[in-house]
């Protein structure tokens, strides 16, 4: 039986876990940190500027803005590499699931990693600034507003102020530290709704659900039939957590839980120029590997 190994990863921070089904909970194994990518670009440089060798006349000379950064980024991107790599040759795991940043940026990352193992001599170094590009575009991503797991379980919010709300936090735990690490959250920014009808910046909860309010625009998040039947119709967005219905669906944009089942978990980003959804089965391509519930309708027609 295979061993999987999956690793999320962000600016300062990376987490292997591993397990041996994809439909069991994974265990963490690792906990990389790199504090130094966290650090704002004067307290990198501060009173003692890096110096590098210049290409030309062998001069030398201090870091541009921006170097320093970028330089921390690439070199904890190293040292994920070589504890995979480390890992690999030590038979402790036969896949690699990665958590990963754009395809662009994930591309960039195996091109220079690629170019670093197989080039000879100097030029080989060229190799880092894609690792780099790629690694930054992993800090730049941002955050979806609203996540909402496939089997409808967990939701989470983005608050104001960082971190996300998370509908529970007495479940789901794999998930939830997931989110929170592919965002760039630390565990303790995970805080559970407060269902007293008061608001936390945006966002305000009840017994029922949840109202986002961000960019003017409202998404309403109903988790039973009482908060369905107010909402539907009266929001730019409703996340239902239980089925919709039809009469729901023709009054307005709708994610219920029939689409979470059919295509996995849910990604929500608010912006001023409008609501994008997300979906994880959206983007995984017709793969042989790609579970696609029919409903069924379907299963008869076969």
């Amino acid at each position: 039986m295979d061993t999987f190994w999956i690793v999320t990863a962000e600016s300062a921070r990376a987490r292997i876990f591993k397990t041996a089904s994809l439909i069991k909970e994974p265990v963490e194994v690792m906990d990389l940190a790199h504090p130094a990518s966290r650090l704002k670009e004067v307290d990198l440089v501060a009173d003692r500027p890096g110096r590098s060798q210049g290409s030309a006349g062998g001069g030398r000379h201090g870091m541009t803005n921006g170097d320093a950064h970028n330089h921390e980024l690439e070199v904890f991107a190293r040292e994920i590499a070589d504890t995979l790599e480390q890992a690999r040759q030590e038979g402790r795991y036969d896949k690699v699931i990665l958590v990963a940043p754009p395809a662009w940026a994930l591309a960039a990352m195996a091109a220079g990693g690629v170019w670093l193992c197989v080039v000879r001599g100097r030029v080989r170094f060229a190799g880092l600034a894609a690792l780099g590009i790629g690694a930054l575009a992993a800090t730049q991503m941002a955050p979806a507003d609203l996540v909402i797991s496939g089997d409808g379980r967990l939701a989470a919010v983005r608050l104001d102020q960082g971190g996300y709300a998370f509908s529970t936090l007495r479940r789901g735990r794999f998930e939830r530290e997931g989110w929170l690490a592919h965002a760039g959250f630390r565990d303790d920014q995970a805080v559970p709704w407060r269902r007293d009808g008061s608001e936390t910046g945006s966002l305000r909860c009840d017994g029922e659900g949840c109202v986002l309010t961000r960019h003017g625009r409202r998404v309403v998040i109903a988790e039973g039939p009482a908060a369905l039947a107010e909402d539907c119709g009266r929001a730019d967005l409703v996340v239902a957590l239980v089925p919709a219905g039809r009469r729901c669906r023709q009054a307005g944009p709708v994610i219920d839980f029939f689409d979470l089942w059919r295509k996995g978990a849910h990604a929500v980003h608010v912006t001023a120029k409008g609501i994008r959804v997300e979906a994880v089965n959206d983007t995984r391509g017709n793969r042989p590997w790609v579970l696609r519930p029919r409903g069924r309708q379907e299963r008869d027609a076969d």
